[in-house]
């Protein structure tokens, strides 16, 4: 079992830290995990979900494998930056608002 606090360092000085000295970096742990899991039972759908904590970028640049990569949903924390030409859409959010359902 794994149990985190909250850190208090001031902002600046936690955005300089690398991503294995971060509370944060127990979300990344947590997918390679998941991954695992994912590679040794691949007729199993395996889903990773976080909170907006787990809304970091180093998630978004772990390397991709179609045979060990598993699912996942983040709750996002972030209005990031889609690959677009729509200017009107550009963003997560605004993509998610005019989508229909």
């Amino acid at each position: 079992m794994q149990i985190f606090g909250n850190e208090k360092s001031p902002r600046k000085e936690r955005r300089n830290k690398p991503i294995n000295e971060k509370e944060s970096h127990h979300w990344l742990n947590g997918y390679q995990t998941a991954c695992e899991v994912s590679g040794s039972v691949p007729e199993t759908l395996i889903v990773n979900i976080a909170d907006r904590e787990g809304d970091i970028y180093e998630w978004f640049l772990e390397e991709y494998s179609p045979s060990t990569r598993s699912q996942w949903i983040i709750r996002a924390a972030q209005n990031r930056c889609l690959e677009t030409s729509d200017k009107e859409t550009r963003k997560i959010w605004n993509k998610l608002e005019t989508s229909s359902w």
